[in-house]
């Protein structure tokens, strides 16, 4: 259920990245195509379970935002957020 609400988030919810994953420029990185994201399990893992804050790059654009950690999530619900966002967008 917790999964569910964080893949409703990642679609359009809190920082609207919208249906397609693809961002709002200057707010929130795209999730398609992000070379970011495809970066690695380990660093996909870690903005998960850590948070993220500060100055990012994504497909050679700069974003300065706040990612809350989803400590809330299980090993599982994060297996599944991160499943579902590289099937649908990477």
């Amino acid at each position: 259920a917790k999964a569910l609400q964080v893949k409703v988030a990642l679609q359009g919810g809190a920082d609207g990245r919208g249906a397609a994953g693809r961002g709002r420029p200057g707010m929130s990185p795209p999730l398609a195509g992000s070379d970011y994201l495809l970066g690695g399990k380990e660093r996909a893992v870690g903005v998960v379970v850590n948070g993220l804050q500060g100055e990012v790059v994504v497909n050679g654009n700069k974003y300065n935002s706040v990612m809350p950690a989803m400590v809330q999530l299980s090993d599982q619900e994060i297996a599944d957020v991160l499943t579902y966002a590289m099937n649908a967008w990477g």
